[in-house]
């Protein structure tokens, strides 16, 4: 398709390991004494890791490996939309939907990108379906609002305004799911509530964007009919 979007994966570098070097005559030398527990032989702390690549997520890898039935494409005006290979709504985009929502923590596009849009896509037509896999996108939810990123966050908000209209009963059958999803609100609901305090120049409030969440997250919880 012309209007494919390649994916190609971008491989960091690793840490490099510090070393130590002291003056003085070989029997005080840091390099002649054995190195204490905890440390590196140069007598430095170990960083468990610090510097390592992160693991890729089982939904970039799946996307890097092009093992999704579903392309990026883009469309005139430079809007990008999902061109699917299976049927949407179907038994099998609706068992991807929480490897779809644990995209979600993706901040690197396409990544992102093809996480949130193919998520709406799917809960867009899910109908009950979306109740069956419910348990199974909570935790993903979660750990995206638990990114602290705001463009994470605001995606989430998308996805669980479009989960609640997937269904009539789905707004019921998150709620005893807002324990794991409602401190994360709470917290920006609460910087919002200081911010309309205050606030004393609309230009100010305008441009803050614990406020815009917060905005955000409201108009979401209005959706929930919390």
């Amino acid at each position: 398709m012309s209007g494919e979007i390649m994916f190609i994966d971008s491989a960091g570098g690793g840490g490099g390991r510090g070393g130590g070097g002291g003056g003085g005559d070989a029997a005080s030398s840091p390099s002649s004494l054995p190195p204490r527990p905890g440390t590196s032989g140069g007598g430095r702390p170990r960083t468990g890791g610090a510097g390592r690549r992160k693991a890729a997520s089982p939904f970039r890898t799946a996307v890097d490996r092009g093992s999704l039935p579903l392309r990026l494409t883009e469309r005139p005006g430079g809007r990008r939309l999902i061109a699917w290979d299976v049927e949407v709504g179907g038994a099998e985009s609706i068992a991807l939907l929480p490897l779809l929502v644990s995209g979600l923590s993706e901040r690197a596009e396409p990544y992102n990108v093809i996480a949130v849009e193919a998520a709406l896509d799917v809960l867009e037509v899910a109908g009950r379906a979306v109740l069956d896999v419910l348990e199974d996108i909570v935790p993903p939810l979660k750990s995206a609002l638990n990114t602290r990123d705001h463009g994470v966050q605001t995606a989430v908000l998308r996805v669980l305004r479009q989960l609640s209209a997937a269904h009539d009963d789905a707004g019921a059958a998150l709620v005893p799911h807002y324990k794991a999803l409602l401190p994360t609100f709470n917290i920006h609901l609460a910087k919002r509530a200081a911010r309309v305090v205050a606030a004393t120049a609309t230009d100010v409030e305008a441009h803050d964007p614990d406020g815009e969440l917060g905005d955000a997250i409201a108009q979401t919880l209005e959706v929930l009919e919390l």
